[in-house]
Order: C-alpha cells, then structure tokens, then sequence
C-alpha cells in the first residue's frame, strides 16, 4: 500500500514539473507559475514524508492565507487568535488518555470492595476497565496522529504545543475533552458504513436538487460550478456533491478532518469512538467495537476546505457562489441575522440557497426565529421559496414548500437511545437582479 501510495506522489510530481518546464520562457511574467512551482516543492516533500496530505494549487493559497492568520492576534470580534484556538484543540487531543474514558474508570474507585466482587463474578466490570485501556491506547495512536498532521499543516513546532500545555495545565485550565470526543464520533456519521443512514436521510434530496439545476455537479464531474458548505463538519456532504468549497470553524473538527486528507484509502483508519458511552447500552460489546474509515477513497482536491467564522473569512467574495448549502447549520448561528445576510451577500444573483436541518437553537442565540418567521423573513430579503420534491418529506406548513423529515443526529446506531429532528428542508432562490 505505501509503495501506491509512493508512485502516486512521484507522478504527481513528474506531472507538476512538465508544466513547469512548459511555461519556463513565461515564468518571470506570469506569478501564478510561481504557485505551481512552490507545488512541486511541497509534493517532493511529501514523498519523503507520508501520510502528508498532498496539496493542490488552490489548496496551497489557501494555506498561505491561514498561515498568515495564525501568525495575527484575535480577529476583532473574537476573543482568541486562530492560533489559540488550533492549539486548544490539539490540546484536547493529546492529552486523549486523561479524558472522558480515564474520568469514568476513576469513578468506579467509589465503589465498594464487597461491591467490585459481585460486579466481577456477574460480569467481570473490572476485567473490562483493564481491557479498556488497551482500546484506549488505539484511539490515543489516532489522536496523536490528529495532533502530527496537524502540527506540520499548521506549520507549528512540537514545542511550541508542548510550552501551550504546560501553560495551560499550569493555570489549571482542562482540555476540552468534550470536543475531542464530539470529532471522533463525526468520523462515523461522515466517513464509516455505520454513518450511512443518517447521511441517507439527508444528502439525496440534497443532490438530487442541485443535478437538476446544474448538470455538472456531481462526484465525477469537473464541475465549474461554485457551491459552498459552510458548517462542513467532516466534509462527507461537500465531496458527495463535489461542493469545491467547504468552511468550518471548529479548529478539533478541522485538525481531524486534515487527518482524513492524510489517510485516503478506504478502511486505513480504525478506532474506538464509543469508549465514552456507557448508557443505554444492549451490551457492553456496543461501546468497545471497533470502526474503520474511510468507506471509500477520498479525493483530496476535490474539496477545499476555508477555516474560519463563515460571516468573516468570505468577506472578500461577494457574489461568489452558485448555490449555498447549509446542513445541520443555521440554528448554530448565534446572530441568526448574520448568518441570511452572508448567504445573501456571498449567493450571485438566481444563486441557490439550500437547507435541511432542525432549529435547534443554543442558549445564547441572540436571535431564536420559527420556520414561519424565517420564511417571512428570508422572502423581506429577497428571496423566493421554491417548490420540492415529496422524497424530501412533508409539508410543514400549509401554503409553503417546506418540507420535514425526520433525520437521526445519533452517531451511534446501536445505542438503545434515538436522537432525531424533523428537519426542514427548503430551496429559496435569490432575486437574480
């Protein structure tokens, strides 16, 4: 496998120099070779470093603007810098071992002698905490993985993190461990067999309408088209479509998804993402099986993922986009407004807007609307709702073409519990003048 691995890179090299060498009479008149040839440099690199994600053109301007973020302070409006943040998250990760998993074996120390004996003899609990560790230590390897892919996207030195740590351990400010978790658990609702029925309820409505309005969208397609998914996550939903652009703000979620881009072949990956839940359980075998990915091979070019605060890091594109794409998205929003203003902002005229997801709001959303009031809302801004497809669920409300369908948001399909929202799904055009 490493020797494909190999041979795929020295192609791509080979590939890159012969364009190179073909425009060398233009090289001083034309700046975009010099991004090019800054490719090849990262790709010869990438040959003597694997599991390196390899980098497109695109892919490498975009890395140049995040570098020179991570080199700034706090964005006005945010609290901490990009780097900050990057460095909380691998944070979070390399400390893996101290997290949700080690607190609930420590809690079992609460339990009686007397009691531990009848738990052995039952159904041997503390045979199962020992075996815990070893499962543990996989999903550790794969966090430390996280933390190493990230480090030389990020271009941050290993002490660097290492001084982050202490300083953090020092002013007794813990890991978020939470987050951590949360990102592995998206591994398997975007990029494992086990996702694939919550990806179901969702995505085909979603595909289906953006083929019908634009014939080169598609996985296998070169699409010219300009689609964005903002609130990405993983980015399943943005390769499916071949969405070319996708933005996530969560520096844990974009680490592990830069991970992905380092392990494309289908079932490389394997892991234990369950260790941490230990209720509603049929059977203590449900939170220790084990989950390969990806479930198929990914394409890293075909997807460029924009870190940042979707409102923000699109300033300078207005007008850019085909279609926008929000799944499981708008009721993240802390200013609701914010969010509809930059869709409309970043949509070009005719552009498409569409959704599917709950209204699930948090409780510090300055602005917490009903579908009603959205669709009166979004119809002032100047959009139009447009009809949708009876696969895509019911009609919500009488008079609109909005429909609800229910969608697990579970992660784990054996748990004994369900969590599932009637999402709503719509398509608004924008006023085309």
């Amino acid at each position: 496998m490493r020797s494909f691995l190999l041979l795929r890179h020295v192609v791509a090299v080979v590939v890159a120099f012969s364009v190179c060498l073909s425009r060398a009479e233009n090289y001083r008149l034309q700046p975009e070779i010099e991004v090019e040839a800054k490719h090849v440099t990262t790709l010869l690199v990438q040959v003597l470093q694997p599991n390196v994600p390899l980098l497109s053109p695109r892919h490498e301007i975009e890395l140049s603007r995040l570098r020179v973020q991570l080199k700034h302070g706090a964005i006005k409006g945010e609290s901490k810098s990009i780097r900050h943040r990057v460095l909380e998250a691998l944070y979070g990760f390399e400390t893996y071992k101290h997290g949700k998993v080690a607190r609930y074996q420590k809690l079992y120390q609460n339990v009686s002698q007397r009691q531990r004996k009848i738990l052995d003899r039952a159904v041997g609990y503390s045979d199962t905490l020992l075996g815990l560790e070893k499962l543990k230590a996989v999903n550790e390897d794969v966090c430390h993985e996280i933390v190493r892919v990230a480090l030389a996207y990020y271009s941050i030195n290993r002490q660097e993190l290492d001084e982050f740590i202490q300083q953090e351990q020092a002013a007794n400010r813990q890991p978020d461990h939470e987050s951590v978790s949360q990102a592995l658990k998206l591994f398997v609702r975007d990029w494992a067999i086990e996702g694939h029925n919550e990806r179901h309820a969702t995505f085909p409505c979603i595909e289906s309408y953006l083929k019908d309005n634009f014939e080169s969208v598609g996985v296998n397609g070169g699409s010219s088209v300009e689609i964005l998914v903002p609130g990405a996550g993983l980015g399943r939903l943005a390769h499916e479509i071949a969405g070319l652009n996708a933005n996530e703000w969560s520096s844990f979620v974009n680490a592990a998804y830069h991970f992905l881009e380092a392990n494309t072949i289908p079932d490389t990956v394997s892991m234990y993402p369950f260790l941490d839940i230990w209720s509603h359980l049929k059977s203590r075998d449900e939170m220790l099986r084990r989950i390969s990915l990806p479930d198929v091979t990914v394409n890293t070019s075909q997807v460029l993922l924009v870190e940042g605060d979707f409102t923000r890091v699109f300033k300078k594109s207005p007008a850019k986009f085909d279609a926008i794409v929000t799944l499981f998205f708008i009721d993240t929003a802390r200013n609701l407004m914010n969010y509809l203003e930059t869709i409309k902002q970043l949509l070009k005229p005719g552009g498409l807007w569409i959704n599917s997801g709950p209204l699930l709001y948090g409780t510090s959303a300055w602005v917490q609307l009903s579908l009603e009031e959205i669709i009166q809302v979004v119809e002032e801004m100047g959009f139009k709702f447009l009809n949708t497809d009876s696969d895509c669920g019911d009609i919500t409300l009488e008079g609109y073409p909005i429909r609800g369908k229910e969608a697990l948001y579970n992660f784990n399909s054996s748990s004994l519990s369900k969590y599932a929202y009637v999402a709503q799904h719509w398509v608004a055009r924008k006023h085309p003048k």
